[in-house]
């Protein structure tokens, strides 16, 4: 039956606990686009307003508030609607995201695939978006992409960074501002590599300031992944499925779709998620419902080696939307399911009540097997735990670590340096396939570090010594400590895809000892960049060392049929440039008057490229 309308002034009644959810929260505009989620918060405190959590979009002049309860939201209402934040009046009104805006963009987003002749992307549109194009035109676009998105914006963002400073000296000192005499002038002064590589490109015609080397392909393409979170969930006809989310949110039509299609996941792991479909058909228990946050069975884990043959399957749970019998009544056949699956060599049970995903070191249970399964990597064996980062395409890994100790060089007299080392991987491969006296892994994760010391004994590697710690809290002390042996030092970093810690990039940047940094980066065309602008850029207050600059750009396709891609460069301090005869570095005012040259070309030829691969894309994606 209808509901009747709510009476003037009233809140209607939610429909489902997500409607309830979205009433306690309001919606408030009028704050400016540079504050930040610490600002509005002593803001509303101040005035008696006291959210539970306070969201608040980059660059945006709005944020969404929620609280306890409704009294609480009444009484925010009101008080929030006689504040002012730097002289704007803020307005609260109650966040209804499923109404408007929202809905009709959604219905011009179904209407818009319906003219075009196509549905809702699929499952194969989702995981693997570059599927259906050749793989030596995926190899293209890949080079395409990661030259300009990656090596061009990152030199052009270096370039604006001195210019930048350039700039500032000339505001700051503007009457009595001599390039020759000003302590400062040496500091913004453009790096004779920014000018020679300007001049390389205008010879060669590409205008580019760092070639980037032809892209090295991935060996196998098809099946290579070695690890998949398969979601679990209820598939359109109502059944149990194991596999990945497709839909939009906004529309309200995501589901769970089969992994059985999917031309990067291996045989094995959809026979597993097959298998496992049946169990949970016959299972009293309910998949887990993303929307309303309720169910038990949330994701399925699998980790496989092809080369060792062992599999490692996880299994998360939210136990607390059932009482204990239920719960040990179905681990017991759980765990007779995994015994009798097949190939099975390390069984998990995850406990997490959370809305998100359980962070790598949370605690799991081993039910049955061993606590690890191996990898190989050079003919090296690597235990890989649980929560263990291993790159998920191995044979395109080896690829990625030959590129690294490639450009690391290390020989006999030099000592290399791991940071973000994890479970030793790069590290370890380093120390037995290069000539580098001694390697030195850091990281923050005691239990990786743990794990890397395990693997250096199994290996037989006695030139390898891990340190769990912050990199900038021992990195100056082991540098100076073999500094003093005259050992040549190389730097090797892989981090995660936010990118180094600034403490980090500091510690690195300020300690002159390293004279080579190769970096490996899985986000190329984000955090990279950003890192890139820290290590290169004019000294300052914090950043003392003097910068580095790229030498070379090696792509790596860790992801066939994706849109992902590995990039590898290689940085040198500028004191072991050597510049090309003739070039004009003399003075402030003449790098201004080359760079603002530079500017305009640049200019030109990157609405060019940007129009390029915008076509490059669109052809993909038809």
């Amino acid at each position: 039956a209808a509901r009747a309308p709510p009476a003037d002034g009233a809140t209607a009644p939610p429909d489902t606990a997500v409607e309830a959810e979205q009433t306690l929260k309001l919606h408030v505009t009028g704050i400016g686009k540079n504050s930040s989620r610490k600002d509005l918060e002593k803001l509303f405190a101040a005035n008696g307003v006291h959210p539970t959590h306070v969201k608040k979009a980059p660059k945006q002049p709005w944020a969404i508030l929620t609280f306890e309860n409704l009294e609480a939201r009444e009484h925010a209402t009101g008080a929030i609607g006689g504040m002012t934040y730097k002289g704007y009046q803020l307005r609260a009104v109650v966040h209804r995201p499923d109404q408007r805006g929202t809905k009709r963009k959604a219905a011009d987003d179904l209407e818009r695939e319906e003219i075009a002749g196509r549905g809702p992307k699929d499952v194969l549109d989702v995981v693997t978006p570059l599927h259906r194009m050749p793989y030596a035109e995926q190899l293209q676009l890949k080079q395409s992409q990661m030259a300009a998105a990656c090596v061009t914006k990152a030199c052009r963002g270096i370039r604006r960074e001195f210019q930048k400073r350039q700039q500032d000296l000339h505001r700051t000192n503007a009457r009595d501002f001599d390039s020759a005499t000003h302590p400062s002038a040496d500091r913004a002064r453009m790096p004779a590599w920014i000018l020679d590589s300007q001049q390389r490109g205008k010879a060669s015609g590409s205008g580019t300031m760092l070639e980037t080397d032809p892209i090295r392909p991935a060996p196998v393409q098809v099946g290579y992944r070695n690890k998949c979170d398969f979601t679990i969930g209820v598939g359109p006809n109502g059944v149990p499925v194991v596999g990945f989310c497709v839909g939009r949110e906004r529309t309200g039509t995501v589901t769970i779709a089969s992994s059985a299609t999917c031309v990067n996941v291996p045989d094995i792991m959809k026979l597993h998620c097959a298998k496992f479909e049946d169990f949970l058909s016959t299972s009293p228990l309910p998949p887990y419902d993303q929307k309303l946050h309720t169910g038990v069975w949330r994701n399925l884990t699998i980790r496989y080696s092809d080369r060792t043959s062992q599999l490692m399957a996880i299994v998360l749970v939210k136990a607390s939307d059932c009482d204990s019998a239920a719960w040990e009544s179905e681990k017991a056949r759980l765990t007779t399911h995994m015994a009798t699956a097949g190939g099975v060599t390390s069984f998990f049970v995850q406990f997490y009540d959370g809305t998100s995903v359980p962070d790598p070191d949370d605690p799991v249970e081993c039910v049955a097997g061993t606590d690890h399964i191996v990898e190989e990597l050079f003919g090296l064996k690597f235990r890989i735990s649980p929560g263990a980062f291993f790159q998920t395409n191995t044979p395109a890994a080896e690829v990625l670590y030959r590129t690294v100790i490639d450009l690391a060089d290390a020989d006999g007299g030099s000592m290399l340096l791991d940071i973000c080392a994890g479970t030793g991987t790069i590290g370890i491969c380093c120390a037995r396939e290069s000539e580098a006296h001694q390697v030195i892994g850091v990281d923050i994760c005691a239990s990786a570090i743990e794990c890397a010391k395990l693997n250096a004994e199994a290996n037989g590697v006695d030139n390898a010594t891990f340190v769990a710690s912050r990199a900038e809290l021992v990195l100056e002390k082991l540098l100076v400590e073999h500094g003093r042996e005259g050992k040549r030092i190389v730097a090797v970093v892989d981090p995660p895809r936010s990118g180094l810690h600034r403490s980090c990039l500091q510690a690195i940047r300020n300690c002159e000892l390293i004279q080579r940094l190769v970096y490996v980066s899985c986000n190329p065309t984000g955090s990279l960049v950003e890192d890139t602008k820290a290590l290169c850029g004019p000294v300052s207050k914090k950043l003392t060392g003097s910068p580095f600059y790229p030498v070379r750009a090696i792509p790596v396709d860790l992801f066939p049929s994706t849109d992902h891609c590995e990039m590898v460069i290689l940085f040198e301090r500028v004191g072991l440039y050597k510049p090309l005869a003739g070039t004009a570095t003399d003075s402030v005012e003449g790098d201004a008057a080359d760079i603002a040259a530079i500017a305009e070309q640049e200019e030109a030829t990157g609405t060019a490229e940007q129009s390029a691969s915008t076509s490059a894309t669109s052809s993909a994606s038809k």
